[in-house]
């Protein structure tokens, strides 16, 4: 049970982790391209560099969530969880980006002719937005499973790395006592025999 905790505990913890600053990251992507395009200085060029630069960093963070929690776990399945978590939040992000474009349409273009039109583009983007979440946690399940596996292995090894508390050494054995000179002599113990007399006999000192 303690153990199952542990592994739910880290996978959450680096999925959230990981989750927010790839939300962090896109919303500022975001918000660049549109500074960019605004001043007229957006290119496909820059627009297509800019989403295979998100889409490597977003790849990276689902590993990198699910290397943390598999060492911390020693478990694929937390690496898993973790970028199952993180998928789950990147897509959220996305989706209230696209739903927060389509609500800052002009009034202008929004009350004219071109409404039917925009609020069916809106529309399809919000339900691709919806397919990209089980997308997203897709992906970041599958990341963040290799990355568990690889941390999961990086634990085992500091742990063995790390080995048994070693003993303390065996204390030397105590030397055979013997008595002083001039002491007397202990008095011999009797000898039973084995069979038939009962008898004991002392024997002689020497």
């Amino acid at each position: 049970m303690a153990q199952g905790r542990s592994r739910a505990g880290s996978a959450a913890l680096w999925g959230v982790v990981c989750g927010l600053v790839l939300a962090a990251l896109l919303v500022v992507s975001r918000l660049a391209l549109a500074g960019a395009a605004l001043r007229g200085m957006l290119t496909p060029g820059r627009a297509l560099l800019s989403s295979v630069v998100a889409l490597a960093v977003v790849a990276a963070l689902y590993f990198v969530a699910g290397v943390l929690a598999g060492c911390h776990a020693r478990a694929i399945e937390a690496g898993l969880f973790a970028g199952m978590i993180a998928g789950l939040i990147v897509g959220v992000t996305v989706l209230w980006l696209f739903v927060l474009a389509a609500l800052r349409v002009p009034p202008e273009i929004a009350g004219g002719p071109q409404r039917a039109g925009i609020m069916s583009l809106a529309r399809i983007a919000i339900a691709r937005s919806g397919l990209d979440i089980l997308v997203q946690m897709a992906v970041g399940a599958g990341l963040g499973g290799l990355g568990g596996l690889v941390g999961r292995g990086r634990g085992g090894r500091g742990a063995q790395q790390a080995g048994p508390p070693t003993s303390a050494p065996p204390a030397p054995p105590y030397p055979p006592y013997t008595s002083p000179p001039g002491a007397s002599s202990p008095p011999p113990s009797p000898v039973y025999p084995a069979s038939g007399d009962s008898t004991p006999t002392i024997p002689s000192q020497p």
